[in-house]
């Protein structure tokens, strides 16, 4: 009798932008660059948020002799993150005036400069009445049992409607949509999708208009310090010519990529991160 293979969930999460977002790069040279979209360890940290107020998570754990984020128990049941843009982008940079105390015994004294610091505002698509985000998780619901209780489902849902911001701390939204449910993984090797997904997933380059961006993989280095992290190129379906969102059509590499079907909603995720 074969062995039932492991079941998957998904968390889907439909949510307003205030503004738009900063999810900028670190390290980060005097002037600060904002990527283009909310890279998977800041929608892990986004949904960790309201769990560790909830459940009374401390903000840093220490692995080892390092200290990581309260974010990265998070990680233990979520295998998967991807976001979709419903708005048209334009990132602009604010000057900011900041002050640092330089602690050099020679030059001792506080110090002052003006630096940009990078944003992305968002505003409506053409034939959206706002400026929305969707997200998804694919998780485990075993892995979440053990981290989370036997109520996970209702700590999850009531996480989901509880979040607050994408990225920095002026990044707010406003959820108005959860779905918790069973997800289908399929072994199809083509998919159409909204959502980003790393460019790993691909036996080639999609088709239709997308952006590339590299994200740090946080399944493999953890949500914490990212200097010296390895990135991934992902694909973010978006024109840049018509500034809005598209669907890519992809062919999956099939020793790689996975299409994991969440009501209606196509996504794409590596075998790897799933374990399979």
């Amino acid at each position: 009798m074969s062995a039932r293979p492991p079941s998957f969930y998904f968390l889907y999460i439909r949510a307003k932008l205030a503004w738009g977002f900063a999810c900028r790069l670190v390290p980060f040279g005097k002037s600060r660059m904002t990527l283009k979209a909310p890279p998977p360890s800041t929608l892990l940290g986004a949904l960790a948020y309201p769990l560790a107020r909830h459940l009374g998570w401390p903000e840093v754990l220490l692995s080892g002799r390092r200290e990581i984020s309260g974010a990265d128990r998070v990680r233990e049941f979520v295998v998967s993150a991807h976001a979709k843009l419903n708005t048209s982008l334009a990132i602009k940079a604010d000057i900011n005036r900041v002050f640092w105390f330089d602690r050099h015994p020679q030059r001792r004294g506080v110090k002052t400069d003006a630096i940009a610091l990078e944003k992305v505002y968002t505003s409506p698509a053409p034939g959206e009445i706002t400026s929305s985000i969707e997200l998804i998780y694919i998780l485990r619901p075993e892995t979440a049992e053990q981290a989370l209780g036997r109520d996970w489902p209702s700590l999850l849902e009531a996480a989901a409607w509880g979040m607050t911001r994408v990225g920095q701390k002026e990044s707010l939204i406003s959820v108005d949509s959860v779905k918790l449910a069973e997800a289908g993984v399929s072994e199809d090797e083509h998919a159409i999708t909204g959502f980003y997904f790393p460019l790993e997933a691909c036996s080639r380059p999609p088709e239709g208009s997308w952006l590339q961006e590299y994200f740090v993989d946080p399944w493999e280095v953890g949500i914490g310090d990212y200097s010296g992290a390895r990135r991934l190129p992902f694909v973010i379906p978006y024109s840049a010519q018509a500034n809005q969102p598209v669907e890519v059509e992809v062919e999956l590499d099939p020793g790689k990529g996975l299409k994991v079907e969440c009501d209606g909603h196509e996504v794409v995720s590596l075998r790897r991160w799933l374990g399979l």
